[in-house]
C-alpha cells in the first residue's frame, strides 16, 4: 500500500496503501516473507526515533560487481579442484579490490592462500602473473615530469632524471615533491569492457532514455549521423589533495557515456578514467594525450570485437564539466572571481570591493569560438588576458566554446548559491526558528534511495554536503523555511526554487522557457532583495542555465555529483604517500581485469510477498476486498507484495517502511491507458483550501506553477486501485502548518 497524488490538477492523490502490489494470478497465496517486520500498530504519522534506517539489500540495487565466469576455459586450480585458476584469481582480487586493500597486502593475501592449497596448484602471487591468469593487459603508462621546466623525465637505475640543461634541476635525481606524474589510460581497453558488459543497453531498441536527457538535447542531436555505433563522452576534471604533509594533489580526467541510460551511467564502473596526475602543482600537461585519443578516434573509428562482433566506434564529445576554478585552469580562462570571468557571454564586470555582474549590465553578446581563439593568440602574445581568455588552451581542439564548455549545477547552485542564500537569511532568524527548522529537517522521511540526512543545522550550512542543498533547494527547503523568513525573502527563494527545479529536470520546452524567465525575474530582483554584493559570477551564470539546458539537458543530467563521487572512490585507493598515480592505476587495472557479467535490463517484478491473512494488513483488509471486487477481482487469486521493481527504480509499501526511517511509498501518477499484471492499491490525497502561493507575495502568474510543484494536500479516506505503470515519481512529505507539501522527485534516480 502506498499513498500518492495524481499530477492532474483536477485530481491530487497520496499513495497511503499497502505497496502491496497486486499481481493476478490463478493460484491461492501460499507464501509470507515478512516474519522479519515489526508488528504493524499505527499509520505512519509514528514518531521516526522508534525506526531504524533502512538497509538496502539486492532488491534495490542495479548490481553489477558480481564476477562472471561464464566463458572461462582456463586450467584448474589444482589437480581435481573444482575452480580454475581465473576463477580463484578473479574471486580473490575483487575481494582485495572491495576491502580496499593495499597492494602489498593483496600479494601476501595470494600467497597466503597459495601455501594453504595444495602444492600442485597454479595460483599467481605477482602483478604480471595475476594479470596473466585473468588475460589482462595493463591499461596505464606514466610519463613522470620535472616540476622546474615541464619537460619529460629520464629514468636512470629507477631515479628519474631531468636532462634539461637549462633547468635548475638539470642532471639531477628528482624528488618527489619536484616531479608531476601522468598516468594515461587506454580509452579503447576501457571502453571495450563497459560496451561489453552493457551490450543490451547500446543495442536495445525500448525507449530507456529520460526526455530532456542529454540525447534529446540540441548539441547532441547537432552530431553528424553514422552508420556505425556513436560514443559521446561528457569529460569531467577536477582536483583533490592527497597528502597534506607535501600539498601533493591527484587530479583525475573521467569520461561518462551520454549513449547508455543516465541510470546506468553513472555506475563507478561505468565512468572511464582517461587520465590522472599526481603533483604539487597544478596541471599543465594532463590533457594533452586524451586530446589526441580523443581526436584520433573521431577521425577514424575505434574498432573493437565485441561478443564475436565487430565494432566501428565513432567517438564524440558532448560537453565539459568542471567547478569553476578548475574550468579557469584547463579552459586557460581568467579566474571566476575576476573581470570578464563568465565562459559564456562577454559581460566585464565592475569592482565594487569584488567584482560583480550587476543584472543592468547583462546585456552582452555570447562569446564565439573562432574570437575566444584569436583572443588566447593575442594573449599570449602581450602575456595579458585578453577579454577574459589568458592562452589558447588545448581542449579548444576537442570542444567548440561555449556551447561545450558548461555550468555544473552541483557546485553553482549546490555548493555555490545556495550556501551565500542561507547565509544571508541567518540574521533574519532567530535561535528557537533555527531549532524548529532543524528538527523538521531531521525529522523528514525520504526515499530509502535518497542519502542525505540533515545532521547539520541550517545554521552551519558550511557543513553541508552538495546533496544536501540539493534537496533543500528542489524539494523540502521551500515548505520548511517559507513560515520563518522575512516574506520577501520567501518569496524571492521560491522563485528560485521553482526555476532550478523546472531546469533541473523539465518536461517540456515551456517548462525551460517559464524558468529562464523565473531566473531573470529573480536576477533582476536580487539587489533589491539582499544588495548588490550579491551579484557575483555565480549568480550571473544562472541567467545562462536556460540556454544550456536546450543544448545538453536538463541539470541534473550535466553535473559533477558522479564525478566527484569517483574522486572519492579512487582516493580510496591510495596507500602511504608514495606512487599514488600508480597506486590508483593499479587498482583500476585489476578492478577493470575482473570479469563482470552483462548488465541484464530488469523486468518489472514484485518483491517481498506477504499472505492476505497476515495481520500486517489488518488495517486495510476490507478496505482491499472492497476495491478487488469494484474491479471484478477476487482477492484468492491475487499475490500480494510488499514493495515493487520496475526497469530502475525500486517502491516500498507503507507496510514495508513502517519500521524503517525512509519513506519510500509516498508517489505521484498520471492515468493512461497502460495496464500490466501488477497494481497497487492507493490512499489518496485531497486538496486543502489553503495553497503554498497564500504565503508569498509574488505575481499571480507564478501561482499556478508554485502550487502545482509544490501542492499542499491531506490524507483523505479515498483509496483506489490503478496499475503500477502510472505511477510517475517518488514524493517527499513536509509538514505544512495543518497540511502537508508533497513535492516530487522528478528524477528518482541521481547520484549522491
Amino acid at each position: 500500500m502506498s499513498r500518492s497524488f495524481t499530477n492532474n490538477d483536477d485530481s491530487i492523490n497520496n499513495d497511503n496503501e499497502n505497496n502491496n502490489t497486486l499481481y493476478e494470478d490463478t493460484s491461492s497465496i501460499t507464501i509470507d516473507d515478512t516474519e522479519g517486520f515489526h508488528s504493524f500498530e499505527s499509520d505512519h504519522h509514528n514518531e521516526s526515533s522508534s525506526r531504524v534506517d533502512y538497509i538496502i539489500d539486492t532488491g534495490d540495487l542495479l548490481d553489477d560487481d558480481q564476477c562472471n565466469f561464464k566463458y572461462d576455459l582456463s586450467k584448474p586450480l589444482y589437480d581435481t579442484a573444482r575452480i580454475t585458476v581465473k576463477e580463484a584469481t578473479s574471486e580473490l582480487m575483487n575481494f582485495a579490490v572491495e576491502s580496499n586493500s593495499d597492494k602489498s597486502t593483496t600479494i601476501r593475501l595470494f600467497k597466503l592462500v597459495k601455501s594453504l592449497l595444495p602444492t600442485s596448484n597454479i595460483l599467481p602471487t605477482t602483478y604480471t602473473t595475476i594479470m596473466k591468469s585473468l588475460e589482462q593487459l595493463s591499461l596505464s603508462q606514466s610519463k613522470y615530469y620535472c616540476n622546474g621546466c615541464t619537460q619529460l623525465c629520464i629514468m636512470r637505475k629507477n631515479k628519474k632524471i631531468c636532462d634539461n640543461r637549462d633547468c635548475a634541476f638539470s642532471r639531477l635525481s628528482l624528488k618527489s615533491h619536484q616531479i608531476s606524474k601522468i598516468v594515461e589510460l587506454d580509452l579503447a581497453t576501457q571502453l571495450k569492457t563497459i560496451i561489453s558488459r552493457n551490450f543490451s543497453l547500446f543495442f536495445n531498441e525500448q525507449k530507456l532514455s529520460r526526455d530532456f536527457d542529454v540525447p534529446h538535447g540540441r548539441q547532441y542531436q547537432s552530431f553528424p549521423t553514422s552508420k556505425n555505433q556513436k560514443i559521446t563522452l561528457i569529460i569531467h576534471a577536477d582536483g583533490s589533495p592527497l597528502v597534506r604533509t607535501t600539498k601533493s594533489s591527484v587530479w583525475p580526467v573521467f569520461g561518462s557515456i551520454v549513449e547508455l541510460p543516465h541510470q546506468v551511467r553513472e555506475l563507478q564502473s561505468n565512468i572511464l578514467v582517461l587520465a590522472l596526475w599526481a603533483s604539487c602543482q597544478k596541471p599543465n600537461l594532463l590533457m594533452k594525450n586524451c586530446i589526441a585519443q580523443l581526436v584520433e578516434y573521431e577521425k577514424n573509428d575505434l574498432v573493437i570485437m565485441v561478443k564475436g562482433i565487430e565494432l566501428h566506434i565513432n567517438i564524440q564529445r558532448q560537453m565539459f564539466i568542471a567547478d569553476l576554478p578548475a574550468k579557469s585552469l584547463f579552459m586557460k580562462t581568467i579566474s571566476y572571481n575576476g573581470y570578464s570571468a563568465c565562459t559564456v557571454c562577454t559581460a566585464k564586470g565592475t569592482c565594487k570591493g569584488q567584482v560583480v555582474y550587476p543584472y543592468r549590465q547583462n546585456m552582452h553578446s555570447r562569446r564565439v569560438h573562432e574570437q575566444v581563439v584569436l583572443s588566447g593568440k593575442e594573449a599570449e602574445q602581450k602575456q595579458v588576458p585578453v577579454d577574459g581568455i589568458k592562452g589558447v588552451s588545448p581542449m579548444l581542439q576537442i570542444l567548440n566554446y561555449p556551447d561545450q564548455v558548461v555550468y555544473d549545477y552541483m557546485h553553482l547552485v549546490c555548493l555555490g548559491h545556495m550556501a551565500t542564500l542561507v547565509k544571508r537569511w541567518l540574521p533574519h532568524l532567530e535561535r528557537n526558528q533555527l531549532n524548529e527548522i532543524d528538527s523538521q529537517l531531521k525529522l523528514l522521511r525520504l526515499p530509502h534511495n535518497v542519502h542525505a540526512k540533515f545532521n547539520y543545522s541550517i545554521g552551519d550550512v558550511s557543513e553541508w554536503h552538495a546533496k544536501h542543498s540539493r534537496l533543500f533547494v528542489l524539494n523540502v527547503g521551500l515548505p520548511s523555511i517559507i513560515s520563518y523568513l522575512p516574506k520577501v525573502m520567501a518569496s524571492h527563494f521560491a522563485v528560485y526554487c521553482l526555476a532550478i527545479k523546472l531546469l533541473h529536470c523539465p518536461k517540456s520546452i515551456d517548462e525551460i522557457s517559464f524558468a529562464e524567465s523565473l531566473i531573470d525575474y529573480y536576477c533582476r530582483t536580487a539587489p533589491l532583495v539582499f544588495d548588490g554584493s550579491i551579484e557575483l559570477l555565480s549568480l550571473h551564470a544562472h541567467m545562462h542555465l536556460g540556454e544550456q539546458v536546450r543544448q545538453h539537458g536538463g541539470l541534473a543530467f550535466s553535473s559533477a555529483f558522479c564525478f566527484e563521487s569517483c574522486i572519492r572512490y579512487l582516493k580510496k585507493m591510495v596507500h602511504g604517500t608514495k606512487n599514488l598515480a600508480s597506486q590508483i592505476a593499479y587498482w583500476c587495472d585489476m578492478r577493470s581485469a575482473v570479469p563482470r557479467p552483462e548488465f541484464i535490463l530488469q523486468q518489472p517484478t514484485g518483491k517481498t510477498k506477504i499472505l492476505f491473512s497476515s495481520v500486517k494488513i489488518n488495517q486495510y483488509r476490507h478496505i482491499l476486498m472492497n476495491k478487488l471486487l469494484e474491479i471484478g477481482h477476487d482477492c484468492k487469486n491475487i499475490i500480494l507484495f510488499l514493495r515493487y521493481k520496475d526497469k530502475f527504480n525500486t517502491y516500498h509499501s507503507i507496510i514495508y517502511d513502517d519500521s524503517f526511517s525512509c519513506a519510500s511509498f509516498i508517489v505521484s501518477y498520471n492515468a493512461s491507458t497502460t495496464e500490466g499484471q501488477f497494481f497497487a492499491l492507493l490512499q489518496q490525497y485531497s486538496k486543502t483550501d489553503a495553497t503554498l502561493f497564500d504565503f508569498l507575495d509574488l505575481p499571480d502568474a507564478i501561482a499556478s506553477p508554485i502550487n502545482e510543484n509544490f501542492p499542499l494536500l491531506r490524507l483523505s479516506d479515498s483509496f483506489c486501485i490503478i496499475p503500477v505503470s502510472w505511477i510517475q515519481h517518488k514524493c517527499v512529505s513536509i509538514p505544512f502548518h495543518s497540511a502537508t507539501c508533497i513535492s516530487e522527485f522528478r528524477l528518482d534516480f541521481e547520484h549522491d
